[in-house]
């Protein structure tokens, strides 16, 4: 079912951006400051990437998913 459809309480809604959003920063520091072996390294939950690029296309992802998901 998509996200859309979902009922969620508003509580969730906002509990929900605010961790995607930590998570957008997290990356947005770590693509900035680190080369992608190093961003590799320490992330667990976050796909393996084999160039800079590749992490950046993946935050840009995340910030449509986060706006697409707020305005819902």
């Amino acid at each position: 079912m998509p996200y859309k459809e979902m009922k969620i309480t508003e509580s969730l809604h906002r509990d929900i951006c605010a961790l995607l959003s930590s998570y957008e920063e997290d990356l947005r520091y770590w693509i900035g400051t680190m080369d992608v072996d190093i961003l590799n390294s320490i992330t667990a939950g976050t796909p393996e990437f084999e160039l800079i690029e590749d992490a950046k296309a993946y935050r840009t992802r995340i910030v449509a998913v986060l706006k697409d998901f707020s305005d819902a």
